[in-house]
């Protein structure tokens, strides 16, 4: 289980990194809001791979109950708030959505009709997403340390909710193909 444990965590490293480095852009061209997005897309779903191979590992063995002794790790709704609006403020000022969202002809089966859907669904998820992603790196660390129920019970509740809620909504509205001949070459993009 080590193997998947650390797996996961580098994977949850790289998506913050990503997006970090998706606020970071001033005004992306289509192509390399493409990029951002696929970037993302392929991140989390490096997330989503490594913790179902982590549940799988944790639901072989009875979860604890979550009010087990040991330390329970809290979210940062401060942080959370504060990169949600960052986030949304960067996405809304692109002008790359309105040819990428034209693109999406299925996307209002998703409940993505407008670029502000868009906006919302991804700046409603991903700071979401991030915070989730600390939360189970600080789990895995009392894993590491000292293995208690509640650190068993917290990593499998925080992994629970990033698979089977917020990846849920967030994948639709992140399939742009990528700028195939821009992939490999973006100097400032987090390309791995």
């Amino acid at each position: 289980m080590t193997d998947q444990l650390k797996r996961l965590h580098a994977d949850l490293g790289n998506y913050r990194r990503t997006l970090d480095w998706v606020i970071s852009l001033p005004q992306p061209s289509p192509d390399e809001c493409r990029n951002c997005c696929f970037q993302l897309l392929r991140d989390l779903s490096k997330i989503h791979s490594s913790a179902l191979d982590v549940l799988e590992m944790l639901y072989r063995y009875e979860v604890p109950n979550a009010r087990a002794k040991g330390e329970f790790v809290r979210s940062d709704i401060q942080r959370e708030a504060e990169l949600r609006t960052r986030l949304r403020d960067r996405l809304r000022s692109w002008t790359c959505w309105e040819s990428l969202v034209a693109e999406r002809s299925w996307a209002s089966v998703a409940g993505l009709a407008s670029i502000e859907d868009f906006v919302e669904c991804l700046s409603l998820h991903l700071p979401e997403i991030h915070e989730e992603t600390l939360r189970i790196e600080r789990y895995l660390e009392l894993l590491s340390v000292k293995p208690t129920g509640r650190s068993v019970a917290g990593l499998t509740t925080a992994l629970d909710h990033v698979v089977f809620h917020h990846l849920c909504f967030v994948f639709p509205a992140l399939p742009f193909k990528p700028d195939i001949g821009a992939l490999g070459v973006e100097p400032s993009g987090p390309i791995r």
